[in-house]
């Protein structure tokens, strides 16, 4: 007797659990369904596991701990100390302790990421202003290196080594007629007794060779092939180099 009894009491223990899950399953259902009937006043939602969700209105104070704000923002809870010691995040005292405030974290936050992608922007195009200028100047330079070479080509402009070399044309020219003088007037002059014939003598050479230097012109020709040459030599040890 003592046996059925127990078996009995097991089976109805059994059947009241049961009967608990259904109902609380049941209630749950009901919930959801009056929620969404709009017959529940309250219209609290309810998950699919019967859990109620919590839904705050928009401004209500939340505050979390550090462990939060790394979840939320993905950092470490390294990093999210090092934000706050420099003071881009703060936390807030209250009763709980020492909490971050989610709303003005998570503002100071964003805030900090505009401001260095505002940064990075203006470095950005500062980087890309310098380059723009460099390249216009680098273009200009190069232009005007061809303008150079084609009044040299042209002969309107002459280098200072060029010009070099003509004028030491001319001062050998000098020299010569110079030095050709005394032998121009020699033979005159020593078969002449009268000084005043003698110094018309020297006096004619003389400006015979003044005449001469008057009339003296550099050779075009001569100033192309001084440019060819130079020309030549650049060309060979640019071949030179590049063969390097």
């Amino acid at each position: 007797m003592a046996e059925i009894k127990n078996n009995t009491k097991k089976r109805a223990n059994g059947n009241v659990s049961a009967a608990g899950v259904s109902g609380g399953k049941t209630a749950a259902a009901k919930t959801r369904r009056k929620a969404a009937e709009g017959k529940d006043d309250a219209a609290v939602p309810v998950s699919e596991t019967g859990q109620v969700i919590f839904s705050l209105r928009a401004g209500t104070p939340i505050f979390v701990k550090t462990a939060d704000i790394c979840a939320v923002t993905g950092k470490s809870n390294q990093w999210i100390g090092q934000l706050t010691s420099r003071g881009v995040i703060n936390k807030t005292q209250t009763s709980h302790g020492s909490l971050y405030s989610l709303f003005d974290t998570i503002k100071a936050y964003c805030a900090m990421l505009e401001d260095r992608a505002k940064k990075l922007d203006e470095n950005t195009s500062e980087i890309e202003k310098r380059k723009k200028q460099a390249e216009t100047k680098l273009k200009e330079s190069k232009a005007l290196v061809e303008e150079m070479k084609a009044n040299e080509f042209q002969g309107k402009m002459h280098r200072s080594e060029d010009v070099q070399a003509m004028t030491a044309d001319l001062l050998y020219f000098i020299r010569g007629s110079l030095v050709a003088l005394a032998g121009r007037c020699a033979t005159e002059c020593a078969a002449s007794s009268e000084p005043a014939e003698v110094q018309k003598i020297i006096e004619r050479e003389v400006f015979s060779i003044l005449s001469e230097l008057s009339e003296y012109k550099y050779s075009k020709k001569r100033y192309e092939e001084l440019v060819r040459q130079r020309e030549s030599f650049f060309a060979d040890n640019t071949a030179e180099s590049d063969e390097e």
